[in-house]
């Protein structure tokens, strides 16, 4: 079982301090996918901690809606595969 997967299963079961160490995996996974595709990661903050939905962030960003999607599928797909120690993906 790894650390994530820990830490959701105490969240899970109640306890209140289990998030707190998930947050530093988050932020440290979203600082390597700023240091490997910047745009994606702002795209990312701009969704989870402005509340902005895909189309906003686009705007916001000077990005087309396509563009945007690409990156948010790509964007989630990287963190979930870094905080889960996976490779994570290639963008096309």
């Amino acid at each position: 079982m790894n650390d994530v997967t820990r830490i959701l299963s105490a969240i899970e079961h109640g306890d209140p301090q289990a998030a707190e160490g998930l947050l530093p995996l988050v932020y440290e996974a979203l600082a390597r996918l700023a240091a490997e595709d910047g745009q994606a990661a702002e795209l990312v903050k701009l969704r989870y901690f402005a509340g902005l939905s895909v189309e906003e962030a686009a705007q916001g960003l000077g990005l087309s809606r396509a563009t945007a999607y690409r990156h948010w599928t790509y964007a989630r797909a990287w963190v979930r595969c870094e905080i889960l120690g996976e490779a994570a993906p290639a963008e096309e």
